[in-house]
């Protein structure tokens, strides 16, 4: 019989010379050990990683420590969150962290693998991450992963995903990234990538949205309003909630891209 495998949730504390690591069974328990620490000047030097790892139930507390130590020390573990500390510890994992965070492969049928990198507002780009992205439309990257160049890649190109969107939506022949005859991306992959960057702008916008309803707050009916200006308001026309999703039209934004993900 197979043994069950439970995961763990682990926040490891790293510098030059020390590391430790904490375990925990539940996923909050972690993510609040991580957010609390990294505000702690008392670990304002050292790297403070979160991930996951899975082991058999039958292992011992002591041996589960054993296993998150060796991977620690082994980097044997995909970070979820990463804060590199001032004594600059495993920032060649955060780097990666940093690349490979927001990525995914999409295999073309013209012969390249593609890494494609999505962007968002404050997020780093550019040459070995020296740039912070300030626009709030997201960028959009292209990465030839036959080349090592970075952790994913080549860089090839990026995009805004509005100036992609304009360009490639009805578009079935592809785009051409680059003068190089092979750094094309062909219709049916092109297809898949905004697809997939599109579900992540959705997502983004509704959960920008989600994040102005109050716990406390109880939503009255609201109604659809004639003014451009104003996408949504509430029945007295004063509710400042939808007054401030109405005047940027963000939820417009969302439903024009599921309009165009459908």
């Amino acid at each position: 019989m197979a043994m069950e495998q439970i995961k763990v949730h682990c926040v490891s504390f790293e510098s030059s010379s020390s590391g430790s690591v904490n375990w925990y069974f539940r996923k909050e328990d972690a993510e609040k050990a991580f957010s609390e620490s990294i505000e702690d000047p008392v670990f304002s030097r050292d790297t403070i990683t979160r991930f996951d790892a899975e082991m058999s139930d039958l292992l011992s507390p002591e041996a589960c420590t054993k296993c998150v130590d060796e991977m620690m020390s082994l980097k044997d573990y995909t970070p979820l969150q990463i804060r590199v500390g001032e004594d600059g510890c495993n920032q060649d994992v955060a780097d990666k962290f940093e690349y490979v965070k927001n990525s995914k492969f999409f295999a073309d049928p013209r012969g390249i693998t593609w890494a494609v990198r999505y962007v968002r507002e404050s997020e780093l780009y550019g040459r070995d991450l020296c740039l912070v992205h300030e626009e709030e439309d997201p960028l959009v990257e292209f990465y030839d992963t036959r080349y090592p160049h970075t952790p994913i890649g080549q860089f090839v190109s990026r995009y805004f995903l509005s100036t992609l969107l304009e360009r490639c939506t009805s578009d079935e022949r592809g785009i051409m990234l680059d003068p190089e005859p092979s750094w094309s991306v062909s219709g049916v992959c092109l297809k898949e990538i905004l697809g997939w960057a599109k579900a992540l702008r959705v997502a983004d916008l509704l959960e920008s949205l989600l994040a102005c309803f109050n716990d406390e707050q109880e939503i009255e009916d609201f109604t659809v309003s004639d003014d451009s200006d104003e996408i949504y308001q509430a029945k007295d026309g004063t509710d400042p909630l939808f007054r401030h999703w109405l005047s940027d039209c963000r939820l417009q934004e969302a439903i024009e891209y599921l309009d165009l993900t459908s």
